[in-house]
């Protein structure tokens, strides 16, 4: 088996390697990720401006490519450099959860996207906590490879991305494995006026809390499960690993009839 690898924590996280690790027991792994870190990128790509590759080693030996881009640049270019055929790309391990709508802002989980897009079974792995440690970072690895051999004995419907958050937590607490729908929220952004600057100023953005939709308004609190299935909030706070099938087609089916009832015309 050969896997793609990448993140948006950039090649020198310590998320990558400790993935690195555990998914090269189970094949051979390709590595391009960002020189740097590339968190909040979304599907953004460069476009008409060079980007440089730089080998990276790791103990004396070829670790990867680093690249001058995007995690989206990192997957097209590593598709490029790939020598033998590519069976699934993986990104993460990421630094931070990635639930709901965090999957539109997400470097991580867009770099899985752009797998989906090129036709390879793709998959994001998530560590549901901005604070993990080095040993997080290998139980979340571990956790990761056991859920991946999974996956790849089944077969994975084109157009559909997996998305999978692990709690930060001992194997021992985690209270087992959950599909889940994505939850739908958004967040209570924050900006701060940090300097003035004659007619300029300079704002810095701050994530607040979540904030859950109903058809009576924006409040806080927990996110419900729709359709009989709970959502990937719901079960990461209930110490779970949310795993969260996401198709690229944006479509919203239902609405079609709908809208070519209107009988729209100029």
């Amino acid at each position: 088996m050969h896997i793609l690898l990448t993140n948006d924590d950039g090649i020198n996280a310590i998320s990558i390697h400790t993935l690195a690790e555990e998914l090269s027991q189970i094949g051979e792994v390709l590595i391009t990720a960002p020189s740097a870190e590339r968190s909040g990128a979304s599907h953004a790509f460069t476009y008409r401006t060079p980007m440089r590759v730089k080998p990276v080693e790791k103990h004396g030996e070829f670790f990867g490519y680093a690249v001058d881009g995007m995690p989206v640049d990192c997957v097209k270019l590593g598709l490029h450099l790939a020598t033998k055929k590519i069976d699934w790309v993986v990104s993460g391990m990421n630094a931070g959860a990635n639930l709901g709508v965090d999957v539109f802002y997400s470097g991580t989980v867009q770099a899985a996207v752009e797998g989906t897009l090129n036709g390879y079974p793709s998959v994001a792995f998530s560590l549901a906590d901005w604070e993990g440690t080095r040993e997080d970072f290998h139980t979340a690895a571990r956790l990761a490879k056991e859920i991946f051999v999974k996956l790849v004995d089944r077969e994975i419907p084109s157009g559909l991305c997996i998305n999978v958050n692990i709690p930060k937590l001992p194997r021992t607490q985690i209270r087992g494995i959950e599909v889940t729908q994505q939850a739908y929220h958004r967040y209570m952004d924050k900006y701060d006026l940090e300097h003035r600057h004659g007619g300029e100023k300079d704002y810095l953005l701050e994530f607040g809390d979540r904030v859950q939709f109903r058809k009576d308004g924006w409040i806080l609190g927990d996110v419900p499960s729709r359709n009989g299935f709970r959502t990937d909030l719901e079960a990461i706070r209930d110490e779970k690993i949310a795993i969260t099938p996401i198709r690229v087609d944006l479509t919203h089916t239902r609405a079609l009839e709908e809208f070519s009832q209107w009988n729209l015309k100029l």
